[in-house]
């Protein structure tokens, strides 16, 4: 008989200035086995997207937050107002793509950081690819995730997931503030 929960850990690297890199664990995803039922291998990875994007909302919602409207800081003599940003993410592997709610395995736009169309993933073409909009893709999917969600257009649905290789999900971490200020303000 299996276990009522497996659970699968979630770890983040924490960069540290001295001394080594750690990995915490920081939560545990449930996992969603799939039934034998027709249709259960996609109702199975849209209960599994879900769950990952809720579980990684509540790990980082303090941080989320903080990215919009600062957190006091205490350097020295010196009270700071941090601003935390998320520098930089790719994710070009596909367990990690549904962290982005990208599509994974042979989509039509299969790298995160361009659209170089599958076919031409090894050849000279490829270096002259466009980076990806993600400005417009996030925009999309919040018009595809709220079109989801109303029941409405699914063919229109269904142009925009194909369009960017992305699912009809928002991921949590486009909550995240945009880095285009300074990290940090003194607030003395």
């Amino acid at each position: 008989m299996p276990p009522a929960h497996n659970l699968n850990p979630l770890r983040i690297t924490v960069v540290q200035e001295e001394g080594e890199d750690a990995w915490l664990k920081v939560e545990y995803i449930p996992a969603v086995h799939q039934g034998k039922e027709p249709g259960a291998e996609e109702r199975s990875r849209k209960r599994r997207s879900s769950i990952l994007q809720r579980v990684l909302y509540l790990v980082f919602r303090s941080a989320i937050a903080a990215s919009h409207v600062g957190v006091k800081v205490r350097a020295g003599n010196l009270d700071l107002l941090f601003f935390p940003r998320m520098l930089l993410y790719m994710c070009d592997l596909p367990e990690e793509k549904r962290l982005l709610c990208l599509k994974g395995g042979k989509t039509a736009l299969p790298f995160s950081m361009c659209t170089v169309r599958h076919e031409a993933a090894v050849t000279p073409e490829a270096l002259e690819a466009v980076d990806r909009d993600t400005p417009q893709v996030l925009g999309d999917q919040v018009e595809a995730s709220g079109l989801q969600l109303r029941r409405e257009q699914p063919s229109r649905r269904l142009m925009l997931e194909q369009k960017h290789s992305a699912h009809s999900v928002m991921p949590a971490l486009s909550a995240w503030r945009a880095c285009r200020h300074h990290h940090f303000i003194c607030t003395r």
